[in-house]
């Protein structure tokens, strides 16, 4: 009967302890992003293939190859307290930054967003484009321009 009351103890103990080392090791993740909890959960590409009427609502194709003349967007979802800005930068294959579009935009909170409209590079090849969440780097894709 000892026996099992320890065994008892010692598994609560462990269950207790197990619960501290996780909670610690999650409020060093929120403090390190601001208090909350900052990630891109989806992101893709949209083209807007050329002469493309961008009015509000014009829904893009999904992509990752895109050509000279075509325009960019971006869509996805993201887990972020309201006010957290979003911001794009594309770099080429060198890792050289040939876009960077500033401010960015805030970001309601979380749920979906989307940015329109980015201008494809003239030179054809592999660019990467970086999403940051209050400039800290969120998620990043591969495309490329033929």
């Amino acid at each position: 009967m000892k026996k099992g009351i320890l065994v008892l103890v010692i598994v609560i103990l462990i269950v207790i302890v197990a619960g501290l080392v996780w909670y610690i090791i999650n409020q060093g993740k929120t403090r390190e992003l601001g208090g909350s909890l900052k990630q891109i959960n989806s992101l893709y590409l949209e083209k807007f293939p050329t002469g493309t009427e961008m009015k509000p609502g014009v829904k893009g194709i999904e992509a990752t190859s895109f050509t000279k003349g075509d325009i960019m967007g971006i869509s996805g979802e993201a887990t972020a307290p309201p006010k957290t800005m979003l911001s794009v930068k594309i770099f080429n294959k060198d890792g050289g930054v040939i876009m960077g579009n500033g401010a960015g935009m805030e970001l309601k909170g979380s749920g979906g967003f989307g940015m329109c409209c980015f201008e494809i590079s003239d030179n054809p090849g592999e660019y990467t484009m970086k999403l940051y969440l209050d400039g800290q780097e969120a998620k990043s894709l591969i495309f490329e321009v033929k």
